[in-house]
């Protein structure tokens, strides 16, 4: 290469590398990584520049967590601002200025035994460490050679080691002993979401339709958000509208959410509730410090968030806590028996637990808890609901950061324990005056189209001990009866509803 050409070679090379560097910072900036763990990976970049003594600097990096949170990302972009050779092992080929991929990690071994500045890097180490014998253990070539790997790191001062996995458990003791630095990525917060959105899809979806995103796809990581718009602009007929956003976030489910129910963009609000003002003060003063960010700190509040909607079914439990979900503007993850019963029930409820740790804006819903927690026959406390308190109350320091409801039919299968723990309201069957004001606005809605003869006040009085749920019965069948001049008497049609559902409420003492 003649001087001229190398002399343009390096200033191509430095102003590629300055330009990688300002991205990269910006990128290490915007992440939802601690600041601790910002300064570690800052760490890197400082030691190749002669900045750290080798005897006390940090040497092996481990990146984890769920897939599609950013750690490979955040590691490509780290490796081509570094001026050293790259030696690395992965599923695809990386875009470094000096860097050479190999297949096996024999090949890493030979070609890292030198006095070279190298980094090492392993995207992935579950794939290259292979399958696991049956035991649960990897094939032991492999932990030989990479168990090398690590040694010349610790030996030789000129080299660094980053790894990207999902699961840390997966590696033995051996190896997470010689690891240094484990840096955890948690799946990206809204305003991460957000900042993704505005730099990869500003020309396709509108500043309302990214917000509107951002806040509705809880449990999404950097790779669903894609697939969700891809989904939208198929529903869209291909274009993306806030009608195709909306179903898209209904369908589609995260992996991280598979299996449970989802419910984005809820419309219901709190004004569509009927009496119940204990519930209502409750809610309000959660939207108060839902919307008040720094108000829980100021007030040094706990459990604020742990509620307990008991009372028989069709009272109005899931329509206060989706009200609660629309006026806050959280989404709702909704989990019954069949997602909790199975082969691993106890993992379960760890599972459920940790999403309310890690969520912040959503609500988790329990429906009748009492069927997956509750006592059986007034014996001991189930052991299931013994694993939610150790969850609330663990060594584990974080709190609960998703507003958590539990709701029962029956609160007296639960002790002391749980009440202690929750906030119970109480959701009665609705007075006269709640069912005089669901009938009217019933009423008055119909009234362009079908003519009903009665008034509210008499249905109020004929539905006295219904549920909502029954209540609902009771005006379609007066409805369609109406439209169809097959009208029965108003007692008839309550004896036949009542008779053919039992779901009469029962005396206020039966909870409590």
């Amino acid at each position: 290469m003649q001087d001229s050409e190398q002399q343009l070679f390096f200033l191509t090379k430095e102003k590629i590398i300055k330009h990688q560097k300002r991205q990269f910072q910006k990128i290490l900036k915007d992440s939802p990584l601690h600041k601790i763990d910002k300064k570690t990976i800052e760490f890197i970049i400082e030691y190749f520049q002669g900045k750290h003594n080798p005897k006390v600097a940090t040497r092996s990096f481990i990146f984890f967590g769920t897939p599609g949170v950013g750690k490979t990302y955040l590691a490509e972009k780290l490796l081509q601002i570094l001026d050293v050779e790259i030696l690395y092992m992965s599923c695809s080929p990386f875009t470094f200025l000096q860097g050479t991929r190999c297949s096996r990690f024999c090949d890493v071994l030979t070609k890292a035994n030198n006095k070279k500045k190298q980094v090492l890097f392993f995207d992935d180490l579950e794939y290259h460490l292979g399958k696991k014998d049956e035991d649960g253990s990897y094939q032991p070539n492999g932990i030989k050679t990479f168990l090398g790997i690590l040694d010349i790191v610790k030996q030789n001062q000129n080299k660094l080691l980053i790894i990207t996995m999902n699961h840390l458990h997966e590696l033995d003791e051996r190896m997470i002993d010689r690891l240094e630095a484990k840096i955890y990525f948690d799946l990206p917060s809204q305003e991460n979401k957000q900042r993704f959105l505005d730099i990869h899809f500003n020309n396709i979806l509108s500043a309302p339709m990214r917000r509107f995103i951002s806040q509705n796809s809880i449990g999404y990581n950097y790779r669903d958000l894609p697939e969700v718009i891809k989904l939208a602009y198929r529903l869209g007929e291909s274009t993306v509208t806030m009608a195709s956003l909306r179903f898209a976030l209904q369908y589609y489910r995260p992996t991280q959410l598979y299996g449970f129910t989802v419910l984005n963009a809820v419309d219901t609000r709190l004004r569509d509730i009927h009496g119940k003002p204990d519930a209502l003060r409750v809610a309000r003063r959660i939207l108060q410090i839902y919307t008040q960010r720094n108000l829980k700190e100021t007030l040094g509040l706990r459990r604020y968030n742990l509620l307990l909607f008991h009372g028989p079914p069709g009272t109005g439990k899931s329509f206060m806590a989706r009200a609660l979900a629309g006026e806050l503007g959280f989404p709702i993850i909704s989990i019954n028996g069949d997602d909790i019963h199975g082969h691993h029930p106890f993992a379960s409820i760890k599972y459920v637990v940790e999403m309310a740790k890690r969520y912040k804006n959503c609500i988790i819903f329990i429906d009748e808890a009492e069927k997956l927690l509750g006592n059986q026959n007034y014996e001991a406390d189930n052991p299931l609901l013994g694993e939610l308190h150790q969850g609330i109350d663990g060594i584990d320091p974080r709190e609960i950061q998703s507003i958590m409801i539990l709701a029962v039919n029956d609160i007296s299968r639960f002790s002391d324990t749980l009440l202690d723990r929750f906030i119970p309201l109480r959701f009665d069957c609705p007075d006269y005056e709640e069912r005089l004001l669901f009938f009217k606005e019933k009423l008055d809605h119909v009234k362009p189209v079908v003519k009903i003869t009665e008034c509210c006040e008499e249905l109020a009085r004929r539905t006295e001990k219904m549920t909502y749920r029954m209540m609902d019965r009771f005006w379609n069948e007066l409805v369609l009866s109406s439209l169809e001049n097959t009208r029965e008497s108003l007692e008839q049609m309550v004896i036949r509803i009542t008779k053919h559902h039992g779901e009469r409420c029962p005396p206020q003492s039966m909870f409590g």
